[in-house]
């Protein structure tokens, strides 16, 4: 029997999305995943927002937070569940989101300092 491997007609699929062995590129990475909650990032974020961020879940709730200078949500607007992310993971895993950010397609890269820290330019 064969397998049919389908495509939703929605998804659009583009030339840096395709690694040179044909396979197509993750579009998210997941940083951290622990009972109701998932903080990841998006492999392309050079056509959605200027700032750097992460994207996080905590059960039905969906928020972007910026991971430069100031640690803040983007959309949708602040609530208890966005302030227990920032101050459970945010403060303490903040170079590592930077890190990965650093490694993904976009517009803004962070610095490297001489203690190895990434900061904003």
């Amino acid at each position: 029997m064969c397998k049919k491997i389908l495509i939703d007609e929605k998804a659009h699929i583009e030339d840096w999305m395709i690694l040179d062995n044909g396979s197509l590129k993750l579009l998210e990475k997941t940083i951290i995943a622990e009972q109701n909650i998932k903080i990841y990032i998006h492999s392309n974020e050079k056509s959605k927002h200027n700032r750097p961020h992460v994207h996080a879940s905590y059960n039905e709730r969906e928020y972007v937070i910026s991971i430069d200078d100031t640690i803040e949500v983007i959309e949708p607007k602040e609530d208890k569940f966005s302030r227990y992310l920032i101050k459970t993971y945010f403060r303490s895993q903040l170079q590592y989101f930077r890190k990965e950010w650093n490694n993904i397609c976009s517009n803004y890269k962070f610095s490297i300092n001489a203690k190895g820290e990434y900061i904003c330019t």
